[in-house]
């Protein structure tokens, strides 16, 4: 006799309605508002003296931006209430190379473009493909007129770099990672470069030393914090911002960016709301979709013809397998164990490589972790020593694997191996995510220590066996010791020398960058494989990803339908049923369509522990008969 199936639950009368969800979210939202209404992000001024300094600035900018001293480019003098241009900008200074009268718009694309040129805040989100890059270019060329210009030195804190042209208009495109903003860059002209960056190069981070007390000893100490230099009180001079990518961006990031924007500033956002979330916390982009006007882009305009790259990717979306196809999507089952993984998925790459099929500059390995048997670290060992061996010339290594001694750290590099910086250095223009090639190594003169010479390949071969510990573990034990010796003799890590001198010579970046200081060799890994966070804003032609159940804490189809839509041409997924499985079955955004996932964030922002974003409310910029006065 078959078992009786369970009863279907019976609804609960008292539960809240989707109607009472969508009331509690609005009236936390206001309360959010009225909170951080006069919040100073990272300034360290109390309120009164933060509210003096802020009406102290806004003064300074009234007569800078005096409304009744500018004129259109019709030479009429502008309301206060209209458009303000700078006496600097005629139709002919800047003259648009945006509009791309090639491109033709679908209705969805027509539709944001046309939505959004009147509104002060917005957002275009759509899957891979989409075309949101495109509406944005369009928008950008139909309003570049009515955006005033800037001192973009000034306020990009442009001292230390190349000059740029004295003024621009008070354009930013930014997004969470360099990767994108390379990304940015390549889809604009060059005349627009100088105007993107990451979030935190526009804001201008930067080392702060704070006191704190330390519990155990009960004395107060010294620490480094990165905060911003725009902020509440010193803003940015910025008049439209675009957001790419900002399913990336976490609500703390945002919180300090939309404080230091000044008041009369646009915003539009850009997204896909399937991708993963940020490492810390929620995306602000999903609680901006219910707050502000929202364009859904749905037609797929990348990858045309028989690819089946985004249909396989939108299939993961919907908890669906994706299909084998011999050209663009190869699915390859991996053995059971993480050790017979790690063997199998280092050859798999090495024969990718033989063949032509995998250029480890052009590339990408996308793993779940960065810890763990096949996690980034421990492949990242294993194909350094295959696409980067030691040559000899008559019996004299010329680029010998050197252990660097870092402070309390030690890492290993050699002349040749391909490396990713992990930290944005306005300095000499390197964004975290950037990829560059080890040029030259050798000892650091200011070193204070004894330094280890060149490893020898009889030891770098045993570093990598796997019946011992793994290189990972080896360093731990030699930090540990290295630790328990300085702890007293603490420096400043942007200080301390480190054992040896390195240049590496980034993509896009004109002359090498030193590396000689123990702080700078933190910012540096191996990339030849890389985190699915890593990758984010990236495009490769190739994409091998490893999904093994061995992760299975990270596995979710926002993870797959990501690493999956960083590929151009091909992908090869490594995978175990169970790990599969596993990724298929899990979604971090609950939700199918667009309104669906909106609906999560109004759930998620009815919930008193939510940590909400502080969105201002949607607004109107100026009516349509008055800029098309303006614009003709």
């Amino acid at each position: 006799m078959s078992p009786k199936p369970n009863p279907k639950p019976k609804s609960n009368p008292n539960a809240p309605s989707f109607a009472d969800l969508l009331n509690s979210a609005k009236t936390k939202r206001k309360q959010t508002e009225e909170k951080t209404h006069n919040i100073l992000f990272g300034t360290g001024l109390t309120k009164r003296a933060g509210e003096r300094q802020e009406k102290k600035l806004e003064k300074q900018a009234e007569r800078t931006f005096d409304a009744d001293n500018f004129k259109d480019i019709t030479g009429d003098s502008i309301a206060p209430d209209g458009i303000v241009l700078t006496p600097e900008f005629t139709a002919d200074t800047l003259p648009s190379t945006m509009m791309d009268s090639n491109i033709h718009l679908d209705k969805d694309q027509h539709k944001a473009l046309i939505g959004l040129e009147f509104e002060k805040f917005g957002c275009i989100v759509g899957g891979a493909g989409t075309g949101k890059t495109t509406v944005s270019k369009q928008l950008i060329a139909q309003i570049e007129k009515t955006i005033p210009t800037i001192d973009l030195n000034q306020a990009r804190l442009e001292k230390d770099r190349k000059p740029v042209p004295d003024f621009h208009i008070g354009l930013l495109i930014c997004s969470f990672t360099g990767k994108a903003v390379q990304n940015i860059k390549r889809a604009l002209p060059k005349e627009y470069h100088a105007l993107c960056d990451t979030i935190h190069g526009a804001l201008g981070y930067c080392p702060e030393v704070t006191e704190y007390l330390d519990k155990e000893t009960g004395e107060w100490k010294e620490k480094r914090i990165f905060t911003p230099t725009f902020t509440a009180v010193n803003k940015l001079p910025f008049k439209f911002v675009i957001i790419d990518e900002t399913g990336t961006v976490p609500i703390t990031l945002w919180n300090n960016l939309i404080a230091a924007l000044p008041y009369d500033c646009r915003v539009i956002m850009m997204g896909d709301i399937n991708q993963i979330p940020p490492v810390q916390g929620r995306s602000v982009l999903g609680f901006a979709m219910n707050r502000w006007p929202t364009f859904g882009l749905e037609k797929i305009h990348r990858q045309k013809g028989d690819s089946a790259i985004i249909p396989n990717a939108y299939d993961i979306l919907h908890g669906k397998e994706p299909e084998q196809d011999d050209q663009s999507f190869l699915i390859l089952d991996l053995p059971g164990g993480s050790l017979d993984t790690l063997e199998y998925t280092c050859n798999v790459i090495k024969k990718l490589h033989q063949k032509g099929k995998f250029n480890p500059m052009e590339d990408s390995l996308i793993v779940p972790q960065n810890k763990s048997v096949i996690g980034q670290t421990h492949i990242n060992e294993k194909l350094v020593k295959y696409f980067n061996p030691v040559k000899k010339v008559n019996g004299i290594p010329i680029n010998p694997r050197i252990i660097i001694k870092a402070g309390y750290h030690q890492v290993m590099f050699a002349i040749g191996d391909k490396v990713m910086i992990l930290n944005n250095d306005r300095r000499v223009g390197l964004t975290n995510g950037m990829v560059g090639i080890v040029e030259s190594l050798g000892p650091n003169p200011a070193f204070k220590g004894e330094a280890q010479t060149m490893l020898s390949e009889k030891n770098f071969d045993d570093m990598f066996d796997d019946t011992n510990l793994d290189f990972s573990d080896q360093l731990a034990i030699v930090e540990a010791e290295e630790q328990a010796k300085t702890a007293e003799e603490e420096l400043d890590e942007n200080e301390r020398q480190a054992s040896h001198i390195m240049k590496v010579k980034f993509q896009n970046v004109d002359e090498p960058v030193t590396f000689q200081t123990a702080g700078a060799f933190k910012k540096l890994a191996h990339s030849y494989a890389i985190t699915c966070h890593k990758s984010q804003g990236g495009e490769y032609p190739t994409v091998v990803i490893l999904l093994h159940s061995a992760n299975m804490n990270m596995l979710t189809r926002e993870w797959l339908y990501t690493a999956v839509t960083r590929a151009q041409k091909r992908v090869i997924l490594l995978c175990n049923k169970r790990g599969l499985a596993q990724a298929l079955r899990s979604q971090r955004i609950k939700g199918k369509t667009i309104e669906e996932k909106m609906k999560y964030f109004i759930e998620l922002e009815a919930n008193e522990t939510t940590e909400v974003p502080n969105l201002p409310a949607p607004e109107k910029i100026v009516n349509e008969e008055k800029l098309q006065e303006i614009l003709h």
